[in-house]
């Protein structure tokens, strides 16, 4: 039988380029490749020889969905290498990180994965009174960032400049706004049905910004359930980026001292492309790692059970998630708005180990620091070395450089084998989307020479 091979060179509605290559055994699907190609952008070489007062906000600039997550943890690498232990981020820069999951998971759930719901090509074809509701959640969680962070595209990330300039109330309205709005998402996304699995290892951390450990679990590997019988209720649940060990749920559970990462990371090179596993494992990092692995209890509020295998329920996590973050956002705006100005000025006062002026200079100028963060679409790797308060090595690991392998095994789960349709290419493109892959932050740097083959 004659070979054939199909690309489709644009996948619709996904951050960055991608293409999809199906190889064919006459009219069966014999192979599945995802393939990033956008162009590669050496953001760890850029890195190196910058002072540490400019890398946050250059790093910030590797996305411009997730900025808050790159600058927030280029600042406590840096931190955490000048101060030779893991700092605690101060209550604003946990309002910040929180602010910026909503935000993009409110872009992702309104504009890029809804219309996959209701069954229709893209939001132009959504009913208007319901593309209003979306884009207006949409825009309060770009208003929670700009209040918060002066303005809501790349903001200013630390030495506090805003704090005694934020109308706390405002933001608290926002995001119980915000909270109503992701709500009725969920009701949307439940009655979707899509049974396409994934099967592989689910990652997340202990701590949404710098934490101290990451956990693994293996359970679904064999296409387990690694939330089965437990319970979430999205308004009252445990998920508060701070757990105890004692509150995970999955079996076979492994837990690694983030500081010792690179014992747990593999990097290979797939079309010129860095793909990174946990454990030689294909790993899914981002919401429904987080919702599976880090909390007590499975929506008993919405009747649901979230399964590990579905692949349309990281979308349904993703809902869970971002109702329960806007109440921890609100909890700690409760908490900022309550402490005074001097109190405010003091939580920043760690920051002066980045500032380059008029502030206390660190006991060391060079070192070397990690901070592992939960960025929206999961965990995220900072490692600098430091020398003579400049940047003299960079490693950067972003979420979809891990979730890349993951998405391509589950199209080779759900096609290989299968009988070529039309229509199982739209199937694997809304697969794709589910996962919310951000491809500008998996092409930061590689070698050029590697084409496809």
């Amino acid at each position: 039988m004659p070979r054939w091979v199909i690309e489709a060179p644009e996948i619709p509605r996904i951050e960055g380029h991608a293409l999809m290559r199906v190889v064919l055994d006459g009219n069966i699907i014999d192979d599945v490749h995802f393939i990033i190609w956008e162009g590669e952008r050496f953001f760890e070489k850029l890195l190196v020889a910058k002072h540490i007062s400019d890398a946050p906000m250059l790093a910030s600039r590797i996305c411009g969905i997730c900025y808050i997550a790159h600058g927030l943890g280029a600042k406590y690498a840096i931190l955490n290498a000048l101060s030779g232990e893991v700092i605690m981020p101060n209550a604003y820069d946990m309002a910040l990180c929180i602010a910026g999951i909503l935000q993009s998971h409110a872009i992702h759930l309104c504009v890029l994965s809804l219309p996959d719901a209701l069954g229709v090509e893209s939001i132009l074809d959504m009913d208007k009174k319901l593309q209003h509701e979306v884009m207006g959640l949409r825009d309060k969680t770009y208003e929670i960032v700009a209040r918060l962070a002066g303005r809501s595209v790349h903001p200013t990330l630390f030495h506090g400049k805003y704090l005694e300039h934020v109308n706390y109330g405002k933001i608290g309205e926002l995001a119980a706004d915000v909270k109503k709005g992701f709500e009725r998402l969920l009701d949307v996304f439940i009655e979707h049905s899509f049974e396409w699995e994934r099967s592989g290892t689910i990652a997340c951390l202990d701590r949404v910004l710098n934490a101290k450990k990451l956990i693994l679990s293996i359970a679904n590997s064999e296409k387990k359930d690694a939330a089965r019988g437990n319970e979430y209720n999205a308004r009252q649940g445990t998920m508060n980026g701070c757990y105890e060990e004692s509150k995970y749920n999955a079996n076979n559970v492994n837990i690694i001292d983030a500081m010792e990462y690179g014992n747990a990371y593999s990097m290979r090179e797939v079309y010129g492309r860095k793909r990174w596993r946990v454990m030689e494992r294909s790993t899914l990092v981002g919401p429904m790692a987080r919702v599976l692995l880090c909390t007590k209890s499975a929506m008993k509020e919405y009747g649901l059970s979230l399964g590990s295998t579905k692949v349309w329920d990281i979308n349904i996590a993703r809902c869970v998630e971002s109702i329960h973050y806007s109440g921890v956002l609100i909890d700690l705006i409760d908490d900022l708005s309550s402490k005074s100005l001097e109190g405010k000025r003091f939580m920043h006062e760690i920051d002066s180990l980045i500032s380059s002026k008029d502030r206390a200079r660190p006991k060391h100028d060079t070192g070397e620091g990690i901070c592992l963060s939960e960025a929206p679409r999961g965990v995220l790797v900072y490692h600098f070395a430091i020398s003579d308060d400049r940047i003299s090595w960079a490693r950067i690991i972003t979420p979809t450089a891990v979730n890349a392998e993951d998405i391509e095994n589950t199209l080779k789960a759900n096609m290989v084998g299968e009988k070529y349709d039309p229509n199982s290419v739209k199937e694997a493109m809304k697969a794709i989307r589910c996962y919310d892959p951000c491809l500008s932050c998996a092409v930061h740097a590689i070698r050029t020479s590697i084409g496809y083959k």
